[in-house]
């Protein structure tokens, strides 16, 4: 799943909660209203309490049902899981859309492309681009006498605007561009084209013969003496398969809007699709709220927590089982023979003693650490109580005899 797609589900989950916030549908329990017996219950119970000066027994009716549809609206788990497996479906569905309409697209402007590369060849050949360059130099110019009139501050006799002419010499290079680029692709892929076979020649005779039509017999048979030959025409060129593409546009010269710029964005389009997408559970029962999911998303456990979701990339509990497993058919097997036996046993005693090892490492440190702290708040305390004791000394010292 990409930046995009992930940005494109965010939004629908999004959009999806709001509207399950502010379009539901109360239960029946929510609006049935309370007997006169329930009534009673809640102004003995007032009663017993000492009464209340703020509000009556309707008060605490109004409350409790006001807590009953925030816990309603709250209650948004099922809804959630179920509308995460609807945004994944919709995400797979768009994804086979987009290629489809991206191969129906492409199909349809390669065809137009070889043909407009073709009627450029043939243009270029009638002089097409030495026309094209010289109106490439004549806007240039009114260009520059434009500049000319702007500086000196003269009206320009030019009717048309800067920004018109340059987008016309804008249009006119890129036009002389793929013009040449067209002629050169159409001379290559002459060149390596295999030699189509030489046309048989025929005959005057055989070739004016078929024109009228051969007297038959009775009998049923041709009696001209000849049989009509058909002419084989030379095999063209697949020019589909032969010429390249045109080069593609930078994106940041294309024009700000237009049908140049939204061709772009469909052609760049991203592909949704569902796979390597894995949803994390704490309870694997939980993925049953959605009717369905893509046949794609993979569903785990998370990883082991309590009240928060673990780190992202965080062991799960099926690596942790996978892994336990691992380890114990590898010590089944070493089972089989003493060597076997002996290496595991090495390498239990091994990861022993570097947890051993490990751990009294930390309760050393730790010990360090307390002992530390202890000696620091030992020596601020006695140097706290010295500096007490010398200042009383000096205020004894300083006494005056006669308050003695």
């Amino acid at each position: 799943m990409g930046l995009q797609q992930g940005l494109h589900a965010f939004k629908l989950l999004r959009e999806y909660r709001k509207l399950h916030e502010t379009s539901w549908e109360p239960p029946a329990l929510l609006s049935k209203p309370y007997t006169e017996k329930e009534i009673e219950d809640l102004k003995s119970k007032l009663d017993e309490r000492g009464g209340s000066k703020k509000e009556s027994v309707y008060d605490i009716i109004k409350r409790k049902k006001k807590q009953m549809r925030v816990r309603i609206v709250q209650d948004q788990k099922a809804n959630s899981i179920a509308d995460l497996a609807a945004v994944l479906s919709e995400q797979e569905g768009l994804g086979v859309k987009t290629i489809a309409k991206k191969e129906l697209e492409t199909k349809s402007d390669r065809g137009t492309e070889v043909a407009l590369m073709l009627d450029y060849a043939v243009r270029a050949e009638s002089g097409a681009l030495q026309t094209l360059e010289e109106d490439i130099q004549n806007l240039e110019r009114r260009l520059e006498k434009k500049e000319i009139a702007r500086v000196a501050g003269v009206a320009s006799e030019d009717r048309m605007s800067k920004t018109q002419l340059q987008n016309l010499l804008w249009k006119s290079k890129a036009k002389h561009q793929r013009m040449q680029f067209a002629s050169k692709a159409v001379a290559a892929a002459r060149e390596q084209a295999p030699p189509s076979p030489p046309v048989p020649t025929i005959p005057e005779t055989e070739r004016a013969a078929p024109a009228r039509e051969p007297r038959t017999p009775v009998g049923g048979t041709n009696t001209s003496g000849t049989e009509a030959k058909p002419s084989t025409a030379p095999p063209g060129i697949d020019w589909k398969a032969v010429l390249p593409s045109f080069p593609s546009r930078d994106s940041s010269k294309l024009p700000k809007r237009g049908p140049i710029l939204q061709k772009h964005r469909r052609m760049n389009a991203p592909i949704f699709n569902t796979e390597g997408v894995t949803v994390k559970w704490d309870d694997l029962l939980d993925a049953e709220y959605a009717k369905t999911w893509p046949d794609n998303v993979q569903h785990v456990r998370m990883g082991w927590s309590r009240y928060a979701a673990p780190p992202g990339g965080a062991e799960t509990q099926d690596d942790k089982i996978s892994r336990f497993r691992e380890r114990q058919a590898k010590a089944e097997t070493a089972l089989a023979g003493e060597e076997d036996v002996s290496q595991a046993q090495d390498e239990s005693e091994r990861e022993r003693k570097e947890f051993l090892e490990g751990f009294k490492n930390d309760l050393i440190r730790t010990i360090r650490e307390k002992r530390l702290a202890k000696q620091n708040d030992s020596e601020d305390a006695r140097a706290h109580t010295g500096a007490s004791v010398l200042q009383e000394s000096q205020a004894v010292a300083y006494k005056p005899l006669d308050s003695r």
